[in-house]
């Protein structure tokens, strides 16, 4: 059973423009199945669709019919004028506007030709001056409003203090936890000051894993104190500084869960550290 107090509608609190009542009536003439699709985010590509593409008649039924609360952009072989199109057609066959993401670490180049492509992160630190951080997420968030994106999955808050990691590598901005926090507000202000939301990652820290959670779970050894000193400190000063967001990592921490769920299927982790005690 889903309990009443998780289901939530995160589209009504971004772009409707109806009161209160008129957004508490919708919700309560929606079906539990609905409110549920609300949560979901389907992908979509910047490539232009054919009128007869089968991903697209999916799309357009997993809007009208099934009533899904967003989209999620990535790559494809378009460019931003398909992305714009795509979000633009998406959006006027949604009843509810939809709520539209994209991974755009680098900005919205890392996506789709026409738009900017920033270096990694670990390069825009090597520069020692955080503000370029800032007009990186500045420049991002204007490029992708423009899209009609609402939330970008970035940034990278893990601190990459273990030099066998296969995935975050150059996508963190240090293996100082100072020096990430430093660089990853800066970011996250760039978005938030543009109205855009800000969705940090991989919370509570991908940076000390040698495997991919991609493809196998990653269980992460430290104490609590070299959690609290290193993982954890850009995400807790992240959520001290308003982010809007934070983007779960499928990552086993046993001194935070002794369980070893993946903090994304994680109570304790999710709800009891995340909402709870932050």
């Amino acid at each position: 059973m889903i309990r009443k107090n998780i289901i939530f509608i995160l589209i009504t609190t971004f772009t409707l423009s109806n009161t209160n009542i008129e957004v508490k009536e919708m919700m309560n003439s929606m079906t539990l199945k609905e409110k549920i699709a609300q949560m979901i985010m389907v992908r979509v590509r910047s490539d232009y669709y054919a009128s007869d593409s089968y991903y697209k008649k999916e799309i357009e039924n997993w809007i009208i019919n099934k009533k899904v609360g967003g989209l999620i952009t990535f790559d494809g072989n378009g460019n931003v004028h398909g992305m714009f199109n795509n979000h633009k057609y998406f959006q006027s066959i949604s009843k509810i506007p939809l709520l539209i993401a994209s991974d755009l670490e680098r900005g919205a180049g890392q996506q789709m030709e026409g738009a900017t492509l920033f270096p990694s992160n670990m390069a825009i630190a090597a520069t020692g001056d955080s503000y370029n951080a800032y007009l990186q997420g500045e420049i991002t968030a204007k490029e992708a409003k423009a899209l009609g994106i609402h939330i970008i999955f970035a940034p990278v808050l893990d601190v990459n203090n273990n030099p066998s990691n296969p995935i975050i590598n150059l996508r963190s901005y240090s293996d100082d936890s100072d020096i990430v926090s430093d660089f990853g507000l800066q970011f996250i202000k760039g978005i938030q000051d543009q109205g855009l939301y800000a969705c940090p990652k991989h919370f509570p820290g991908h940076g000390n894993t040698s495997v991919d959670s991609h493809a196998s779970l990653p269980v992460i050894n430290s104490s609590i104190s070299e959690l609290n000193n290193i993982e954890l400190k850009p995400f807790k000063n992240a959520v001290d500084n308003n982010v809007k967001m934070i983007m779960m990592g499928h990552i086993a921490v046993p001194a935070l869960d002794p369980s070893s769920k993946p903090a994304s299927h994680s109570y304790k982790i999710t709800t009891e550290l995340l909402v709870k005690d932050w």
